[in-house]
């Protein structure tokens, strides 16, 4: 195979247990040392991103962050960028809020929807957003919208319901206990799409890694899909090629694999 291009997904996929391993890092490193673009793939904003990156020496982009929302080019510019109508915002936050309690945490150009008010605090803590209780401020410019629930998928379902009967909202979900909204139109496939033109690479020479369902418009973009075994079962059945789970640094195995092959010119 003849790859120019690694797209790799985040949570579940490189992140196991809050860490990326020096093993992952490692093989990310080794591969752009070989003249492959390595590049994340992320429902994650910049903010939540550099989390891991920034710590780690990696440079923001290029990158497609938000599920497509944001991509970034070489040098961390905007290729493009899609936000939410407000209204739908609102229609969004007020489906949440009849559900139960509502509990806002905003962060640049998105929001995220807690039904535990204790993790919300967490969250706004942890990455220094702001915290509200109040539907009546909810703001402008918002990218993407994170319902999180852990006690259950009754009240996700309905959002999901919710959302999905809006025109102006494209919905999927990157996690068990999560419904993400976005932008029409807008997703990871079509991300990368852009962010392929801007790196002048050929999307049937792109390798992308991930293990969710907000995933899927990747896969489906590329050249050359591989699922985490740790996906959901009907995801692993739609594709051949399937990596070990993240918790055995599946994505590092896959990395060093497509070395291999680029150092020994085994290029099947």
């Amino acid at each position: 195979m003849a790859i120019g291009l690694v797209a790799l997904d985040m949570d579940g996929t490189i992140i196991d247990d809050g860490a990326v391993s020096r093993r992952v890092w490692a093989a990310m490193r080794a591969l752009v040392a070989r003249g492959i673009f390595v590049v994340f793939c992320t429902g994650r904003t910049p903010l939540t991103m550099g989390k891991y990156t920034v710590p780690a020496g990696w440079p923001m982009g290029p990158a497609v962050t938000t599920n497509g929302a944001l991509v970034l080019g070489r040098d961390g510019q905007v290729l493009q960028q899609a936000f939410l109508d407000d209204a739908v915002v609102a229609q969004v936050c007020a489906a949440w809020a009849i559900g139960g309690n509502f509990h806002c945490v905003e962060m640049p150009n998105s929001l995220y929807l807690l039904a535990d008010r204790g993790r919300a605090l967490a969250l706004a803590t942890q990455y220094q957003g702001q915290y509200f209780d109040d539907i009546s401020q909810i703001p402008p410019h918002v990218s993407k919208i994170v319902a999180i629930d852990n006690d259950g998928p009754a009240r996700l379902k309905s959002l999901r319901q919710d959302a999905s009967g809006l025109s102006g909202a494209a919905v999927t979900s990157s996690f068990w206990n999560n419904v993400e909204i976005l932008p029409p139109g807008v997703d990871k496939g079509t991300g990368l799409v852009c962010l392929c033109a801007h790196l002048g690479v050929d999307l049937r020479d792109v390798m992308a890694v991930g293990d969710n369902y907000n995933d899927l418009p990747m896969f489906d973009a590329v050249g050359y899909p591989v699922v985490m075994s740790n996906a959901p079962e009907d995801l692993l059945a739609q594709f051949d090629v399937h990596a070990p789970p993240c918790s055995a640094d599946g994505a590092a195995v896959v990395m060093e694999k497509l070395l291999s092959e680029t150092l020994t010119g085994n290029k099947e």
